[in-house]
């Protein structure tokens, strides 16, 4: 276990390697916590902590053992544990291509093996899955605003929720025109994609990233047009996507 990891985070790993013994192969703390150097999850200062567990086979009979340790993750302010074992976490980095590369790039192995740095993410697999979430989203804000058109502090709450997601997608984007090197922290990331995708403003992005921070103010009677340049940067990147099936540059088919 990496010496500086304390508090709830170390009490988690104590647990799982009571329940599982040597069939626990690895832990892993990933997402925003652990940004660069700066590890503020592992001492327990972030909210939010995301753990991937890998186990020497998993059935459902190790996740009722866990179900305790669950709970209380959970209560204690963390989102639950995502369980895997080793030869799935192998087999399905095709379908979670998206998730494995944010993971192989932003993680920190608290305990045992250190299986993400291996994954080799196939670059038609990240594209497909990119394309098809940024339609869905496109999708899924056009129907929000014909029902809150005439709500703008639910409309500028939907472009909080959505502004990560949009972030990973972004870095997927920039992820596949340079193969694989990508920033890590959103507000990179969208002033990244300028340089990626012709005529793509991050402003409406920054925007509602600075007033998630609580650096800015957003008046609800600038929510309507910045809801909708927002949508507009969305669907200047999907078509980008769309369009440019060729674009991947590949080397030797896979991003090491």
């Amino acid at each position: 276990m990496r010496q500086d990891v304390g508090g709830k985070t170390e009490q988690l790993v104590k647990e799982l390697k009571h329940l599982y013994d040597e069939r626990l192969v690895s832990v892993c703390v990933y997402g925003s916590a652990v940004f660069e150097d700066d590890l503020p999850a592992i001492k327990d200062k972030h909210k939010n902590i995301n753990v991937l567990v890998i186990l020497k086979g998993l059935e459902p009979a190790d996740l009722e053992k866990a179900s305790s340790i669950g709970k209380w993750w959970e209560k204690v302010g963390h989102s639950l544990p995502i369980f895997m074992s080793e030869e799935e976490w192998r087999r399905s980095a095709d379908v979670f291509a998206l998730e494995y590369a944010d993971i192989k790039d932003n993680h920190v192995v608290v305990f045992g093996q250190d299986l993400y740095n291996e994954t080799q993410i196939q670059p038609d697999a990240l594209r497909l899955i990119c394309e098809l979430e940024l339609h869905r989203k496109l999708i899924f804000l056009r129907q929000r605003l014909l029902l809150y058109r005439d709500k703008p502090q639910i409309l500028l709450s939907l472009l909080q929720d959505s502004n990560n997601s949009f972030a990973a997608l972004f870095r997927a984007v920039i992820r596949l025109r340079q193969n694989g090197a990508a920033p890590l922290k959103p507000h990179a990331v969208f002033e990244g994609l300028k340089s990626i995708v012709p005529g793509f403003d991050d402003a409406p992005f920054q925007s509602i990233l600075r007033s998630k921070e609580s650096k800015s103010h957003v008046a609800l009677t600038d929510v309507f047009a910045l809801f909708n340049r927002y949508i507009k940067q969305v669907s200047l990147v999907t078509a980008f996507v769309d369009e440019c099936y060729g674009f991947i540059e590949k080397k030797e088919g896979v991003y090491q």
